[in-house]
């Protein structure tokens, strides 16, 4: 499991979150491959969910392999529980996993997702990825030292 620390948290004050998110491989390999109706000039159905959930970074990482793209929406949906938000409150892309060659994959948070984890005060978040069969799943540990997580 791979961690980012704020270098002001303090470990003893540290309140503790986690989420958690299991996802359907084949409904993303759908959701990627669906060609539909588009005008010239226009994206896919799949290119415009692409688009609209993963970051460029993450696009040509992945480079369409359903097992991994989806192992980044379980981590995107696990961060937001682990940050008590709702899928409303973030966008999507603003949750970023970064993978580097040899090294467990961390979590970047950028616009939206970065100003909630800043509101949470100092902390660190850790993510761990795996996918087995037809099913991907994240877990995301978050600490902060000033919780203030909504009840869901």
């Amino acid at each position: 499991m791979n961690q980012t620390t704020h270098p002001d948290a303090d470990p003893a004050l540290a309140q503790l979150a986690t989420g958690v998110d299991i996802v359907h491989i084949p409904r993303i390999a759908k959701l990627i491959d669906e060609p539909g109706q588009h005008s010239p000039g226009q994206h896919s159905p799949g290119q415009h969910f692409l688009d609209k959930v993963f970051t460029t970074a993450e696009q040509a990482t992945c480079a369409g392999n359903p097992e991994r793209l989806a192992a980044r929406w379980a981590a995107k949906e696990a961060t937001i529980k682990a940050l008590g938000l709702h899928i409303a409150d973030i966008d999507l892309r603003d949750i970023e996993v970064i993978s580097a060659e040899g090294a467990p994959p961390r979590l970047a948070l950028h616009g939206s997702a970065d100003e909630a984890a800043k509101r949470l005060g100092p902390g660190v978040i850790s993510l761990s990825l795996a996918h087995d069969g037809d099913y991907a799943i994240a877990f995301v540990v978050s600490t902060s030292s000033t919780r203030a997580i909504k009840p869901r």
